[in-house]
């Protein structure tokens, strides 16, 4: 004790000094396991370094820089797919309509469509609706179908104005699908309906128009230049006088009296009223028409080598939006 007392001091410095050896042993300890993880996340790093300088392609050198380069093209990429997505946006004026606005804008975009046939050159017919004629009296509409109808009158809009650009000859119809219980009928709409998946809203419509081939190549190439996304599922085209034949074709009752060529009718005393007799033998022995003269090729001017018909074309296509998020 007495040894103790008089080297208290020593003591205490060397509980002190063995303290502060243990406290730098522990802190020794913690900076080599942080120097283990250091060295291991360094040899990662490594071998991704060899990985990549060794891949085929290079990733660049001083002189190539492919990963910039990579960069710029994903900045490419970003500003190209933003880009797209404003031929698949919905119009903003479909959003929130009431029905008095949508009554507003429907007659004031039928209006305009009229005006533009007409400045055009494009024959339409009078007081065409364009596929809207159930709703041109009514004044209230179903508030979850406003914003759908006026999405597809501004797609109707955008074809026509394609039509417009393109000179048509004349515009024979449009058909879209049907939207409110209002829209029945086979002048106006067609029996495709709407499709929604998780990404994209499809709606069909069906555009006829007469024009030549020319007239055809500018509808596609509009559609194909359009700010909305057009996708043409099909094509039909025949001629003008076929296709007004097809329409007003009605099939003819049966005559029990067209016999023999069409002569044997007791109305007429036996004889028909074209002047033949009951067994059709004037009609058999009668002249046929003259026949014009037709101009030897080759000589006295040029003669057409190609004669182009006017075509009455039908073109089935879809309108893609995206859902919005």
């Amino acid at each position: 004790m007495r040894w103790l007392k008089r080297n208290l001091v020593l003591v205490i410095g060397g509980l002190v000094g063995l303290g502060l050896l243990g406290l730098a042993g522990y802190f020794l300890f913690i900076k080599i396991k942080q120097n283990d993880d250091v060295t291991a996340q360094l040899d990662v790093s490594t071998a991704e370094l060899k990985r990549l300088v060794n891949r085929d392609p290079h990733p660049g050198t001083a002189q190539v820089k492919n990963i910039a380069a990579a960069k710029d093209e994903h900045i490419k990429v970003k500003a190209f797919l933003d880009q797209v997505k404003t031929h698949f946006s919905p119009p903003p004026s479909t959003n929130q309509l009431s029905s008095r606005e949508f009554r507003a804008l429907l007659d004031n975009t039928v209006n305009e469509l009229r005006r533009g046939a007409e400045a055009s050159g494009v024959q339409v017919e009078k007081d065409y609706w364009f596929t809207f004629a159930a709703q041109k009296t009514a004044v209230n509409f179903p508030t979850n179908q406003v914003g759908t109808l006026a999405t597809q009158l501004a797609e109707i809009r955008a074809l026509c104005k394609v039509l417009y650009e393109a000179k048509v000859l004349g515009l024979s119809g449009i058909k879209r699908a049907a939207v409110t219980t209002d829209d029945s009928g086979y002048t106006d709409y067609m029996t495709n309906k709407m499709t929604t998946n998780a990404w994209a809203i499809v709606t069909p419509y069906e555009v006829t128009f007469d024009g030549f081939s020319s007239e055809l190549a500018a509808v596609l190439d509009g559609l194909l230049r359009s700010q909305d996304c057009f996708v043409v599922k099909n094509m039909t085209a025949e001629k003008v006088a076929d296709a007004q034949a097809n329409e007003t074709e009605t099939p003819q009752m049966s005559d029990p009296y067209r016999r023999y060529g069409g002569m044997m009718d007791p109305r007429y005393g036996g004889r028909s009223p074209a002047g033949g007799n009951r067994y059709g033998l004037e009609q058999r022995y009668r002249q046929p028409p003259p026949v014009a003269p037709t101009r030897p090729l080759g000589k006295g001017g040029l003669d057409t080598a190609l004669e182009e018909k006017t075509l009455r074309i039908t073109l089935q296509l879809d309108s893609v939006k995206l859902k919005a998020r």
